[in-house]
């Protein structure tokens, strides 16, 4: 082998996997990887955070979220998977979690993914009471609390998809009742409060990813305005900002693979993928109650 490189449709995300890849430069074999994780993570955080408990939920994540290994099919081709929340919405189950292209069927169990992540937040407060009073500005900005809020953002995001299933499930299990049904009323019941807590998550992951640039819409649009040059005009400073808001939602100025670049980002959430998902949840309650919510399907 001469060299070894990456050649990455998108970068900024799951750092552990670069670094991973890159480390290999200097190994002739596989790499032990609990070994490999505690160095990592001790380099990551600094040894005030790289605790036991730390090490341990990385462990969790690795056999979880980052093991991509389709069993049924001998293979990770896919890699991770995306949230139901940047689906283009469905009450058609396999329309939104599915395998393959743009994935979001879960190959791992997502209650352990929980574990790793109380772990890391029991760090955290464990860190503001070993290191106060400097331990709020060790952690503000940190790589650690990037990384608990993307995990924090994976556990939501599960959640929706558990929601999503509930809720198509028992929009099944009400196949062929019509609406003057006693079981009709409790379907309509439990579906607005479904529709409800699955645009709760929405609003709560927006309010969370909101307190870190990373996460956010907004340095993402202004940091393609700042590439136009002064003397540029307004028609080509536009397009700057179309082509960065066009990648990360439709990917094609017709919409070829829409969703294909999304990112579950504050800003992106509340203004594109929670009104979409509004709509189609609004009429799926509208149908089976009866009633009219406040929702926009009609102006839509």
């Amino acid at each position: 082998m001469a060299g070894i490189g990456l050649t990455m449709e998108a970068i900024n995300q799951n750092p552990v996997m670069y670094e991973l890849a890159l480390d290999h430069i200097w190994s002739s074999g596989p790499r032990d990887m609990t070994d490999w994780l505690r160095t990592w993570v001790a380099a990551r955080y600094g040894s005030s955070m790289a605790t036991e408990e730390v090490h341990a939920a990385w462990q969790v994540l690795l056999r979880t979220c980052y093991d991509v290994l389709d069993k049924a099919q001998g293979n990770g081709f896919w890699g991770v998977t995306k949230s139901v929340i940047e689906k283009r919405p469905s009450l058609i189950q396999e329309q939104v979690v599915m395998s393959g292209f743009q994935e979001t069927k879960l190959k791992y169990d997502a209650c352990e993914l929980i574990t790793a992540w109380s772990s890391l937040i029991a760090a955290a407060r464990d860190a503001e009471t070993r290191l106060q009073p400097l331990a709020a500005l060790a952690l503000a900005g940190s790589a650690f609390l990037l990384d608990l809020l993307d995990v924090s953002r994976q556990v939501l995001s599960n959640l929706a998809m558990a929601l999503f299933l509930e809720m198509t499930q028992r929009i099944a299990s009400s196949a062929g009742q019509s609406g003057d049904k006693p079981g009709m009323n409790t379907t309509g019941g439990m579906l607005r409060s479904l529709r409800l807590e699955f645009l709760n998550i929405c609003d709560d992951l927006d309010t969370m990813l909101g307190t870190e640039p990373h996460f956010m819409l907004g340095p993402w649009v202004e940091g393609a305005k700042r590439l136009a040059d002064a003397n540029m005009g307004a028609q080509e400073r536009a397009l700057y900002e179309f082509n960065a808001r066009n990648l990360v939602t439709r990917w094609g100025p017709n919409g070829q693979i829409s969703d294909y670049s999304s990112r579950l980002w504050s800003g992106l959430i509340s203004d594109y993928y929670k009104p979409r998902w509004q709509l189609v949840l609004d009429f799926m309650v509208d149908h089976y109650t009866g009633s009219r919510l406040k929702g926009t399907y009609e102006q839509a």
